[in-house]
């Protein structure tokens, strides 16, 4: 039989866990030539109450992420484990055009694709609830 201080402790230490701010790692999955690492590196992505956050923060190279035919992963949040996917259309922070689309996975891997090469800011949130 669990005596009843145990039990609190261990159901206030849960509370605790699901209620602290995690700041996630992204890993770059490939080097490219439209995004430097220090660039990268301004994506953040972060957990807390139930809920996982991408700030998209996204500086391209003025030789710029070139149109493909399909999504291309640019990196994978460790300790993303989202409900779902969510997408977003993301114009250029200066005048609206060059759209990129940012899908990010359930499992945390950063997808952009754009019919257009783009460059310059691209900056969008997105919030989802993760599972655990």
């Amino acid at each position: 039989m669990l005596n009843l201080k145990k039990l609190l402790t261990q159901i206030i230490n849960k509370l605790n866990d699901l209620t602290a701010l995690k700041t996630l790692t992204i890993t770059r999955v490939i080097s490219t030539t439209y995004m430097t690492d220090t660039q990268f590196n301004r994506i953040k992505a972060y957990k807390k109450n139930g809920m996982l956050y991408l700030c998209f923060n996204a500086e391209f190279t003025s030789t710029g992420y070139n149109s493909s035919s399909d999504f291309t992963t640019i990196g994978k949040i460790s300790g993303w484990n989202a409900a779902w996917g969510a997408f977003a259309t993301v114009p250029r922070q200066t005048d609206g055009s060059k759209i990129v689309t940012l899908f990010v996975k359930a499992n945390g891997e950063i997808q952009v694709y754009s019919l257009t090469p783009i460059s310059g800011w691209h900056r969008t949130s997105i919030c989802i609830p993760c599972y655990s």
